[in-house]
C-alpha cells in the first residue's frame, strides 16, 4: 500500500493494490497532561517515541 500526498492538498491518495492488514487506535491517556509538564521539546520527543515504538513492536508479534 502506497500513501503519498497530492501536490498541496491535505487529501491523501492510496493504491488500488489490496492487503491484508489491522488497523487500530491507541490512546495514551493522560499524555497532554502530562507533556504540558515537560519543558524540553526533546524530552517530550522521547516520551511519544517509547510509546510509538513499543505499540510497533506490540503490533509486530505473533
Amino acid at each position: 500500500m502506497e500513501c503519498r500526498r497530492e501536490d498541496d492538498d491535505d487529501e491523501l491518495s492510496f493504491s488500488n493494490e489490496p492487503i491484508d492488514c489491522c488497523v487500530s487506535i491507541v490512546d495514551m491517556m493522560g499524555s497532554t497532561r502530562i507533556t504540558a509538564n515537560i519543558r524540553a521539546s526533546h524530552k517530550i520527543a522521547k516520551y511519544y517515541s517509547i510509546f510509538i515504538n513499543n505499540m510497533a513492536a506490540i503490533g509486530t508479534m505473533g
